[in-house]
């Protein structure tokens, strides 16, 4: 694909990347068109993924799946809205920017996917409603960051974001410094897994698991 390329996915068309990289690795325009149930699947590591950094056009029930397992990024923007992402891979973390959901997108860690987000945080594009989280059973969604999962300013996901579903058997690991456990909107964890360096704060009210709590802490636990 030239700098300025633009690739298109649409029906029910499968597009598997994993053995190679789709789009120009270098400074590029290329745009990325998505409608019906297509699916574009990723692997390549280290470098923020899509390839494509111009203009994205997603709908429909349209999803990119990233299937890294080593240090795969996701390519965060502030202007160009996904629709619908599945973390299928075992090292899949956010890059340099906000990852942005349209009205009605979704972020799915699926069995076995392992995301961790240190920096920024899932949003709703331009405060737009009806997005959704979810955790699989056998997915975990790590949090570096230090005012933890949700529910706040400074979360992995934006307080707008409120549907958020957590497998009885998915982990939410908190493997930063200093942080502190959320449980907003009467949240149910279900394993919940401490790690990490510093003091880790619960919070004030019930937190609440479904599954197993585990401490694998260098530090503090204040209840």
């Amino acid at each position: 694909m030239n700098a300025a390329g633009t690739l298109t996915l649409s029906g029910s068309v499968i597009l598997d990347a994993t053995q190679g990289q789709i789009g120009n690795t270098t400074t590029n325009t290329n745009s990325l068109i998505m409608s019906g149930s297509s699916r574009l699947k990723l692997k390549s590591n280290n470098t923020p993924l899509p390839n494509m950094d111009g203009t994205y056009t997603l709908s429909g029930t349209s999803v990119i799946e990233f299937a890294g397992s080593s240090n795969q990024t996701i390519r965060g923007t502030s202007t160009r809205p996904y629709v619908n992402i599945e973390v299928s891979g075992s090292d899949v973390r956010i890059s340099n920017a906000i990852i942005n959901l349209n009205t009605g997108g979704s972020f799915r860690v699926l069995n076995s996917g392992i995301f961790t987000i240190n920096s920024d945080r899932i949003g709703p594009f331009d405060a737009r409603t009806g997005q959704s989280i979810t955790v699989e059973n056998g997915g975990t969604f790590k949090v570096g960051l230090a005012n933890g999962f949700h529910g706040t300013t400074g979360t992995a996901i934006d307080p707008l974001i409120t549907n958020i579903t957590l497998g009885a058997f998915s982990t939410v690991e908190y493997s930063g410094v200093n942080q502190t456990i959320t449980n907003a909107n009467s949240l149910v964890y279900g394993n919940l897994t401490l790690s990490g360096s510093g003091v880790k704060t619960a919070p004030t009210d019930t937190l609440s698991l479904r599954g197993n709590f585990t401490n694998a802490l260098t530090g503090t636990n204040t209840f």
